[in-house]
């Protein structure tokens, strides 16, 4: 036993003895002067203590006298004769750090220097101290008295692309933001955003696993246009194989030029032109312009990014019971409006056993409870959107989470307005879609608050929605906000197999496309319900931005892909 214990301590000092090896290799928080061995080690003993702004912020007074190492970047230095004060941020809370440096400091003139501004990274080691006063409102009760100072990367203000002017004060305009999707996480509007849209993904998961739902992962490349629409992005390789054969046949049209050294101008020459030319049209007339040969595309068929996950949850739903999707969708429209891109992201449910009522409870129980995970969890974010963006957020949505959302049939909606004052570009007719001006009237002028829409014709609603006895409408619905106007899109799917059939031939689709997915009809169908959540225009809602461009990481838009 006693030699076991000795060849087990021998193991541990001599995976510590290569693990300090390996960090000195790696030459980890090297500072100007610090060249020796002890005290490169010293150095690396107190990375390993690197401590967050957060817990810093957190701890307080009580961390107060206590030597720290910091990572990260500024978010402005104010350089003045004998000092300098930096306000730093390592992306782990929204506020910042106020870090003070003196000429006695270690690498003070790099800090003072022209590479050191807005967006240098630095490495500091110092004591945190507690603030005499704190001066203004959102000061910390702490700070950092630097020791030691390493400029890590430099960032010159006069090349930095989202440096504050004097035009701009402190605020760096949303609009020029977009155009520098690499830097505009650095910003505290951006960071708000993309914290709160964290914490939305984080309420999702846990709402729909806490109600018994299974994540599945389904395919990002199909065959299979939910929505029924021509409007897909397509995904081929026929189109790398014919600029290769292009370019084939183009080399195979020229011969090079004879080697003389007395021609300096040596010219190409197009080998009997009339007769390649006649060989191609040949060749083009064997392919038929009407028709595309996807049995030669790299998987034998048309396929595209898609449209919605709702099909194949489907097939899931039908045995493993309850389960949700949430992930990038795509669609090929041209659009440049402020609620619209190619890619986005979407949150989509299916229940077994459930009718469109019980949809319709689960899409505002989820809403609700992002709203409310958001308020609970984000309030240094809310903050700054109230003192910044929009005043009174917090309020709106507290009453947002408490608000009841109204259900009204299609029918009902279109009455309203046609009697309503207002006139409209677009008809309010029966059998007609709601437009976007239907939609403002309706969510800031007729019900200024959340409301469901039911019931649909049949004509404006995809294949798969259940038809109604009726024979006009079909058990969709749609959850319509005020600022965004359309957020959830469902309905109580076709479970009978004869009228789904009929239904894909009167939107023209090839139900042989669709095999599987009618096959459910004959294998234990039963009546089942499901929805997609915009994703993207939820954060919006929460946010209060206004345009879906500025809640994404990294959006796609016809004509516009940066990255």
């Amino acid at each position: 036993m006693d030699e076991e214990i000795s060849k087990l301590k021998s193991k541990i000092e001599r995976l510590e003895a290569e693990n300090r090896k390996m960090k000195l290799d790696l030459n980890i928080d090297t500072f100007d002067g610090l060249d020796a061995k002890e005290e490169q080690k010293e150095t690396i003993r107190t990375n390993l203590n690197r401590k967050y702004v957060k817990k810093i912020l957190e701890e307080g007074d009580e961390g107060a006298k206590k030597v720290v190492l910091v990572a990260g970047w500024a978010r402005s230095i104010r350089k003045l004769k004998t000092c300098a004060f930096i306000e730093f941020y390592d992306g782990s809370t929204q506020n910042h750090l106020q870090i003070v440096i003196d000429e006695a400091c270690v690498g003070y003139k790099d800090v003072i220097g022209v590479d050191s501004g807005m967006g240098a990274s630095f490495i500091i080691e110092g004591e945190i101290v507690a603030r005499k006063v704190v001066d203004r409102k959102g000061s910390q009760p702490v700070e950092m008295k630097a020791q030691k100072v390493q400029l890590v990367g430099k960032c010159q203000q006069s090349e930095y692309p989202i440096a504050k002017t004097p035009k701009e004060g402190n605020k760096i305009p949303i609009e020029k933001l977009r155009e520098h999707s690499h830097l505009k996480p650095r910003t505290l509007v951006v960071s708000s955003i993309m914290r709160i849209r964290n914490a939305c993904c984080i309420a999702t998961r846990l709402f729909f696993q806490s109600n018994g739902f299974m994540e599945v992962h389904t395919p990002i490349i199909t065959t299979c246009n939910a929505e029924g629409s021509g409007e897909t992005l397509q995904v081929t390789t026929l189109l790398r194989k014919r600029d290769k054969e292009a370019k084939q046949i183009a080399m195979s049209s020229y011969v090079p030029p004879a080697i003389n050294p007395n021609n300096s101008n040596p010219q190409y020459h197009i080998l009997n032109p009339t007769q390649n030319s006649n060989q191609n049209q040949n060749q083009n007339q064997n392919r038929p312009d009407q028709k595309t040969d996807y049995f030669s595309d790299f998987f034998g068929k048309s396929t595209f990014l898609t449209t919605s996950a709702q099909i194949h949850l489907e097939m899931y739903a039908m045995a493993m019971g309850k389960v949700y999707s949430f992930g990038p969708t795509f669609r090929a429209e041209i659009s440049n409006t402020k609620r619209h891109t190619a890619e986005f992201w979407m949150v989509e449910p299916e229940i077994p056993f459930a009718d469109l009522e019980e949809a319709m409870d689960t899409a505002e129980s989820y809403i609700k409870y992002v709203v409310g995970h958001v308020i609970q969890n984000c309030q240094e974010e809310l903050n700054f959107l109230e003192q910044n963006t929009e005043r009174g957020i917090l309020e709106r949505l507290e009453e947002f989470e408490s608000t009841q959302f109204k259900r009204i049939s299609y029918t009902d909606v279109m009455d309203l307005l046609r009697k309503s004052k207002k006139k409209f570009k677009d008809p309010a007719e029966w059998g007609e879609e709601i437009s976007n001006e239907h939609e403002k009237y309706l969510t800031e002028v007729a019900f200024k608050e959340p409301f469901f829409v039911y019931d649909y014709p049949k004509e404006t609603k995809p294949f798969y929605a259940r038809l109604n006895e009726d024979g006009t409408t079909v058990r969709a619905m749609d959850l319509f906000v005020p600022r965004i106007g359309e957020l959830v899109g469902g309905s109580q799917r076709e479970e009978r197999k004869n009228e789904l059939e009929e239904r894909m031939k009167e939107f023209e689709l090839n139900v042989e496309s669709y095999q599987k997915y009618v096959e459910l009809r004959d294998f234990g169908t039963c009546v089942h319900s499901g929805f997609g959540v915009g994703f993207d225009r939820l954060v919006m809602l929460i946010t209060g931005m206004d345009n879906i461009r500025d809640v994404i990481p990294f959006y796609r838009t016809n004509k516009n892909l940066d990255l």
